[in-house]
């Protein structure tokens, strides 16, 4: 079995240098392309599986990946990064 771990692409508060926690900030341009190149590397793979939290930075980066993989992602509240509050 092969695992991938995959951050979420980079978003404007990353730009900014600002730590977001459970807020909600959008994929920068930048990350966009950055959650393809890695779906563009995965799809080449047998990927069985596809989880992420469910924060948008995460699931959008997921969905991305999932359509060069031919899967959709399960998004769990489980899988959040610490809230920094």
């Amino acid at each position: 079995m092969e695992l991938y771990l995959v951050r979420h692409g980079e978003t404007e508060s990353n730009k900014e240098k600002r730590y977001k926690g459970w807020t909600e900030s959008p994929l920068s341009p930048k990350g966009i392309s950055q959650a393809e190149k890695a779906g563009f590397f995965l799809g080449g793979k047998n990927i069985d599986g596809l989880y992420c939290s469910d924060l948008q930075r995460t699931l959008n980066t997921a969905r991305i990946i999932g359509s060069c993989c031919g899967i959709n992602p399960v998004a769990s509240q489980l899988l959040r990064e610490i809230h920094f509050g």
